[in-house]
């Protein structure tokens, strides 16, 4: 009690002492160091020992989760190592105990329904897209007798008739797409085969009348539902979100349109056209147990089920065979040759029977689905506690898992093991040959199991390693359905084209963002017809009827004759090896690309690909990177608690503005150039040299004279600032794929919030305790390590602009001539708000003539950009992209809030609570405190969930109220108010800073990149340095003004000559209140600048498109 007793009493001593405003500061950061403490005491000590061991992780309540995101077979691989087949992680605030191995595949797959239970996992995701009272809406009972009507609708006959009418599709949609309309081309294999697959499930299993619709009605409708498997909807299915708004139309209108086809069958008597074996049909002639048929409605949501389940399954595992293929031409012609000695040289109409005897054919299917699970993880909800036994590196365990947790199975881990497949991550079909080399081993193989759940027998499948479709109750019935579409594509596309993987691309990654794995798009082959007019001229298969046709196929064979398999010359040809930790990396090397590779080149014709730096590598490019973003944000802050001292010192208080301005003015009137130069020139020597430029300013300002000398050298730095913002954004996208782009850009995004806290601390300290000039010279050091680690270890990917050209040919490619206008313009502007009203009269020839220049010099910089097309500055194609124009309008209203405030809060401190520049530093810790830590979770929940736009809204709802509040400052505010407010608006502009250049790089393709980046940077800095002047001009006009009421007798003027520090020493005391309160009137008037613009920003948050950045194509990278 004693030790107790004192800590109490030094706590309350200290809280007596303290003011009221230091505790609050100190409470947030001291809470979320509680919090991580406590979580990991938690897991070190306190943990449960009879439970599985919890993967350990750091932040409480993310856990593992960004990990297992990211890459589940490598998050499994590596704790299988580490903790045996069972462990547990956080997975967003829920235990999950992992189950690996055949032996977790057959505890979870087949435990008992009172044990474990699917629906409470799935049914908040599923329902809103598959509709009500079917899958996991309804009792497990009623959800197997389901599974038995669509199983009984499943026949041998109806798959005779759908290899007819499958086969159709694929020839009239080769036929007919424009993305294979010429002799050869190339084709996002991703979605060409996403089409391909709804059309041929929906003729065959889902009946003419839906492909019908498919061509118009269907497509959107599907298109929108499909929205409701986001990423985000794993946590908030319910939101009122617009992808969700649209989902819930989509899932009532196709519902409707469901329901109108089945009264229309029955209104013509019920009676199905010869041929005709859809599942519409088949549902509609079943009965439950009860002796009731199903309702209507709910044979539409089984049948919106089947088209969804199906088609994320189908699509994803065809794309996977294309893109294999693609890379194994050899295996392409053996299976062209297996038709042809199967079926016949003339390749006669493919039918059921015919198609059984392609064994190779459907050893590819089999081995895609092997080595890319359409789902990697199967979830169910712990009911009771249950006992596991678990087999750790040194023993053998039995844990107790509890009704808390959630339990998971992962089938494609056990694919992935090599005890069971030999070099498991090798793409081989010829490994299903019996005794081929690597061949299944049947390691562990014990008796097949079967049972009844309600649906008829099926394998429980506890001893397989393969388990593409699942198993026990839960196992996909449309199996049988999925292997013959899968084999009657690739069968028929093989007869029609040949693909190629693009020269120097490595195969793609896996994208895991959503509840179904696939290729990360953009996945691009080429491709030639073989001999492809006359095979199409005559069809095989009447597309209308989907009976057999009587035609002659004429299909040839390349000259080269089919190679057969040979495993040394593939292992030969892509150098490497399986990996142990179970990433998305095969034999070849083609997939430890997974995150590390270039899917675009600058002109975007396949060439120019290198690998992304990984490791130390890029961990000492995001340093340099990290104190680069450090020295500009630093430039910006460090100087705004020093102002007051500087205007002491030079007695030049009308030129406070022109110190934002002149950084800001050459900052944003030279981005977009930089913008052009990062396009056409070396990246690295681009950066280097506007590092250079930087440092040369920071020298000029810290040696000043004067105040003249001060301000160019704040210009000089400026045009170097330019270059590092926008170059730094522009080496991570070439640095980091886009899926994990945001959380690099948010690393970047908190050193600029580090540096905004450690900006006004530095300057108050320089300016109190050594001078004001250690403000610029602090920049110098920073400058050594950045420029050696960019110089070092980023190479910039080759630049054809890079060569000797004539100079009116480079001119023309950086616009000059638009440059050249623009900077004028941008000058005349910022002359014309600095001087109306406070230097001279907004009539004087002098502001009329900026402001004449500006109008007709921004109407000629707008016209230059519309005859320069691509070679503008600002492309009329990129900045009239609906994103890119809301992004940037957002951009610069918040600059323009942001940067005001920044500027003139510190001066409301030391005017009013009578700080010194170090104190106001401290003061303004709340604001960029609540930045950083809004900044840092920006980007780790867009990362998380893969959307943006959600974080918009609530930088527009945060920003607002807290610039409102702080215009409610008086003379009388007390601690919590300022540190409060302040805080609230930090959060707000830290959850929308980052997120405009996020935005611009998830719409635009690699190569605009730069340009779209220097468009964001500039209208953010565009806005700061015009609402900076124009919040001088306001404080200055009613400063005066106040002045004459508040402190009658006293000249004005003398206090436009008088710093803000200088108050109490240069203003007799009997005017200092008066003077005070003139001082904040006028404050308070400049914040209301910073309300207008955050509420204006509404307008570029609403018209932003939903759009996620997982599974997005990587884009060009340097290594």
């Amino acid at each position: 009690m004693g030790f107790l007793s004192t800590v109490s009493v030094s706590l309350e001593q200290v809280a007596q002492v303290q003011p009221t405003w230091q505790l609050a500061l100190l409470a947030l950061p001291s809470a979320l160091a509680l919090l991580i403490v406590a979580h990991v005491i938690r897991q070190l000590v306190f943990f449960d020992r009879k439970a599985p061991p919890e993967v350990f992780s750091l932040v409480p309540g993310i856990g593992s989760t960004i990990h297992y995101g990211i890459d589940p077979f490598n998050f499994f691989f590596t704790n299988y190592e580490k903790y045996g087949d069972v462990f547990t992680f956080i997975l967003l605030g829920r235990k999950v105990t992992v189950c690996l191995d055949t032996k977790g595949n057959d505890f979870v797959l087949n435990g008992k329904l009172k044990d474990f239970n699917a629906e409470e996992v799935y049914t908040a995701l599923t329902t809103p897209v598959f509709g009500k009272d079917v899958v996991y809406d309804c009792p497990n009972s009623k959800l197997m007798e389901q599974k038995k009507f669509v199983k009984f609708g499943l026949t041998t006959e109806a798959f005779k008739s759908y290899v007819d009418l499958i086969s159709a599709e694929v020839v009239d949609f080769v036929k007919s797409s424009p993305k294979l309309a010429n002799q050869t081309g190339k084709f996002d294999v991703t979605k060409v085969m996403a089409e391909l697959t709804i059309y041929t499930a929906s003729r065959s299993l889902q009946g003419k009348e839906v492909r019908e619709r498919f061509d118009s009605t269907f497509a959107d409708m599907y298109h929108d539902l499909d929205l409701g498997f986001a990423p985000i909807n794993f946590m908030l299915p319910w939101a009122p979100l617009p992808h969700n708004r649209a989902r819930d139309r989509a899932q009532k209108k196709m519902a409707e349109t469901y329901m109108d086809i089945i009264r229309e069958r029955r209104a013509a008597g019920g009676k199905r056209e010869e041929g005709e074996e859809d599942m519409i049909w088949n549902l509609m002639s079943c009965v439950y147990k009860d002796g009731k048929p199903p309702p209507d409605r709910e044979i539409a949501h089984i049948m919106i089920a089947l088209l969804m389940a199906g088609q994320h399954s189908s699509s994803s595992t065809s794309s996977w065979i294309i893109l294999r293929l693609a890379s194994r031409p050899d295996i392409q012609e053996e299976l062209l040759a297996e038709q042809k000695k199967v079926l016949g040289d003339d390749l006669p109409p493919l039918t059921y029977e015919s198609l059984q005897k392609l064994t190779l054919n459907a050893k590819v299917v089999k081995e895609t689905l092997r080595l890319h699970a359409p789902i990697h993880s199967i979830l169910r909800q712990v009911k009771s506690s249950m006992v596991v036994v678990a087999n750790t590196p040194s023993s053998t365990k039995e844990y107790v898992i509890p009704p808390s947790h959630r339990v998971l199975s992962a089938p494609g881990f056990t694919a992935r093991q090599e005890k069971y497949f030999p070099e498991p991550m090798l793409w081989e079909p010829h490994r299903w040959d019996e005794g081929h080399p690597l061949a299944y081993t049947g390691y562990g193989l014990e008796k097949e199991e079967f049972e009844d759940y309600g649906y008829g027998m099926v394998s429980k499948g506890a001893s397989s390693p393969y388990l593409p479709f699942g198993a026990g109750r839960h196992r996909c019935i449309g199996e049988q359905f999925a292997y013959v579409q899968l084999g009657t594509v690739i069968a028929m596309l093989v007869r029609l084209i040949k693909v190629e993987a693009i020269p120097g691309k490595p195969l793609v990654g896996t994208d895991y963002s959503s509840l179904f794995s696939r290729p990360l798009a953009p996945a691009d082959v080429t491709f030639t017809r073989r001999n492809l007019m006359g095979f199409l001229d005559k069809s095989p298969v009447d597309a209308t009827s989907g009976n057999n046709a009587n035609s002659e196929v004429s299909t040839t064979v390349p000259s080269t004759s089919a190679s057969t398999t040979d495993l040394d010359k593939e292992r030969a040809s892509a150098p490497g090896s399986p990996t142990k930790n179970g990433s998305d990396q095969d034999a070849s090397g083609s997939e430890q690309q997974d995150e590390k590779t270039g899917l675009e080149t600058e002109d975007g014709d396949g060439n120019d690909e290198a690998l992304y730096p990984s490791g130390l590598k890029l961990g000492l490019i995001m340093i340099a990177l990290c104190l680069s973003i450090f020295l500009v944000a630093l430039d910006n802050t460090i100087i705004a608690t020093a102002i007051p001292r500087i205007t002491d010192q030079f007695k030049s208080l009308g030129d406070v503005g022109w110190y934002a301005s002149a950084y800001l003015l050459t900052t944003c009137s030279l981005q977009l150039f930089f913008g052009k130069m990062y396009t056409f020139y070396s990246i690295k020597l681009v950066y280097i040299c506007s590092i250079a430029i930087f440092e040369i300013g920071s020298a000029i300002c810290g040696a000043a004279p004067n105040s003249t000398a001060l301000i160019v050298g704040r210009a000089i730095a400026g045009v170097g600032s330019a270059g590092i913002f926008s170059g730094g954004l522009v080496i991570i996208a070439y640095s980091v794929p886009m899926a994990k782009r945001p959380m690099y850009t948010g690393l970047v995004g908190a050193m600029y919030g580090i540096a905004s806290i450690a900006g006004p601390l530095l300057g108050g300290v320089f300016t109190d305790k050594v001078s004001w000039r250690w403000c610029f010279y602090i920049n110098l050091p920073f400058a050594v390590p950045t420029l050696l680690f960019i110089f070092v270890f980023f190479r910039s990917p080759t630049r054809k602009a890079e060569a000797k050209v004539p100079f009116a040919q480079r001119a023309i490619q950086l616009d000059l001539p638009g440059t050249a206008v623009f900077i004028v313009d941008i000058v005349c502007c910022l002359l014309a708000l600095q001087w109306g009203g406070s230097t001279y009269a907004w009539s004087n020839w002098r502001v009329v003539l900026c402001l004449t220049l500006f109008g007709v010099l921004t109407t000629v910089f707008i016209f230059i950009q519309w005859k320069m097309g691509d070679n503008a500055t600002v492309p009329f194609r990129i900045i009239s992209q609906r994103s890119v124009a809301a992004a940037s309008w957002f951009a610069f209203t918040l600059g323009a809030g942001f940067f005001t405030l920044v500027y003139w809060v510190p001066i409301w401190f030391q005017a009013i609570k009578e700080a010194s520049a170090f104190k106001s530093g401290i003061m303004c810790l709340p604001m960029v405190l609540a930045l950083v830590i809004a900044n840092i979770l920006s980007g780790i929940g867009t990362t998380a969930t893969g959307y943006y736009t959600p974080f918009y809204y609530i930088s527009v709802v945060l920003s607002a109220v807290g610039a409102g509040l702080i215009t409610t400052w008086t003379t009388h505010t007390a601690h919590p108010e300022w540190i409060g407010y302040q805080v609230i608006y930090g959060l707000g502009v830290g959850f929308g800073m980052q997120q405009a250049l996020i935005t611009i790089q998830a719409v635009l393709p690699l190569r605009d990149v730069p340009t779209g980046t220097a468009i964001a940077m500039f209208t953010q800095n565009f806005g700061g340095a015009l609402f900076v002047s124009v919040a001088q001009n306001v404080f200055n006009n009613r400063l005066v003004s106040e002045l004459v009421e508040d402190a009658k007798g006293l000249d004005p003027s003398i206090i436009l000559h008088v710093g803000a520090t200088s108050l109490a020493d240069a203003i007799p005391a009997e005017f200092l209140p008066g003077v005070r309160e003139a001082y904040n009137t006028a404050l308070t008037e400049t914040f209301y600048i910073s309300v207008a613009m955050v509420c204006l920003s509404a307008i570029g948050a609403a018209f932003v498109e939903w759009k996620s950045v997982k599974g997005m194509k990587p884009g060009v990278v340097a290594g």
